[in-house]
């Protein structure tokens, strides 16, 4: 298992868990595009392959135990805690912000994201299209950067 002390403890967990999420890091007509066979077959598809090939590269980064409390920091965290309501705290931010969402991102949606844009006081909300989901972050950056260029320069 994956708390057991040895190198490779919840490899295969972890290399499935990875496989299973890139189902949404990408949205539906991006994933059919990229990952569909052009003749159909009853082992080895490509979207197989694929999300097999993003399990390993993860697994190769991270121990599944290191990976996990990442994940427990990252989905524990909140800004308001002990602080008040997540408005309240951003209420207090005083510099602008710019809050950039991506149109298919079905993790982080647009509609949250504008969300916390409106609750900092000079927030600022942006769409990105693209048709990479929560990907698009890393995949669109001409757009982000050009969005990010003209957000610094006022």
């Amino acid at each position: 298992t994956w708390c057991d002390p040895a190198p490779e403890a919840g490899r295969a967990g972890l290399m499935t868990a990875r496989a299973l999420g890139m189902l949404t890091y990408r949205n539906y007509e991006t994933f059919v595009a990229t990952q569909s066979n052009p003749e159909p077959v009853l082992e080895g598809h490509r979207a197989e392959s694929y999300v097999a090939y993003q399990g390993q590269k993860l697994a190769d980064r991270f121990h599944a135990y290191s990976y996990w409390i990442l994940s427990l920091a990252m989905d524990g965290h909140h800004v308001g805690r002990e602080r008040g309501t997540v408005k309240q705290v951003l209420s207090q931010v005083q510099v602008p912000a710019l809050v950039i969402g991506i149109s298919s991102d079905i993790l982080c949606p647009p509609p949250e994201q504008r969300a916390l844009a409106f609750m900092l006081p000079q927030g600022q909300f942006i769409k990105i299209d693209s048709p990479y989901g929560h990907d698009g972050f890393l995949l669109e950056y001409a757009q982000i950067s050009k969005e990010i260029d003209r957000f610094l320069k006022g």
